[in-house]
């Protein structure tokens, strides 16, 4: 009995660590290869977002974008206040949608081509005219960060982006 005893004291230490390295080695292969099926999991996931959006995406729209591409550069200057013509941002001299844009310090050109290539405005001249029209200084464009809701006229817009700070 003493043979015994002394075999398993004096191995036990070592089948205890065995048992952990085959338990943490096992683990360890298991996870491997998960990380390792994960490139192929997110090309699929990116596969399948991306066929959702083009189906998603009607014909009609890919058309309108087309037509409103061909005519804007045949289009006359839109009429201060109107808004630009064949415009998805702008319906009867509104805007359809919120839009936020952020004007930056310099120049009032500068700080106005943003509103340019957000589509509020066709050209400078345009936001020039508006503010005009408003008894507003074009020059007086104030840089900063500006949410416009539904239904804001170009005018209003105009009023907006020159109106003192407080």
């Amino acid at each position: 009995m003493k043979r015994v005893k002394d075999f398993l004291y004096n191995w036990n230490d070592l089948v205890v660590i065995l048992f952990i390295l085959l338990a943490a080695a096992a683990i360890i292969y298991w996870r491997i290869n998960s990380i390792m099926d994960y490139p192929s999991v997110l090309a699929a996931e990116i596969q399948s977002t991306a066929e959702e959006a083009t189906t998603t995406q009607s014909i009609t729209e890919l058309v309108d974008d087309i037509a409103e591409s061909t005519e804007t550069s045949s289009e006359e200057p839109a009429e201060p206040g109107s808004g630009p013509k064949n415009n998805r941002l702008w319906t009867g001299g509104v805007l359809r949608s919120e839009v936020t844009v952020t004007t930056s310090e310099g120049s009032a050109t500068e700080a106005a081509q943003a509103l340019v290539d957000a589509g509020l405005f066709t050209s400078y001249e345009d936001f020039a005219a508006i503010c005009e029209v408003n008894n507003l200084d074009p020059t007086d464009i104030k840089a900063n960060t500006f949410t416009f809701p539904p239904g804001t006229s170009q005018s209003k817009i105009a009023e907006e982006v020159t109106k003192p700070m407080n």
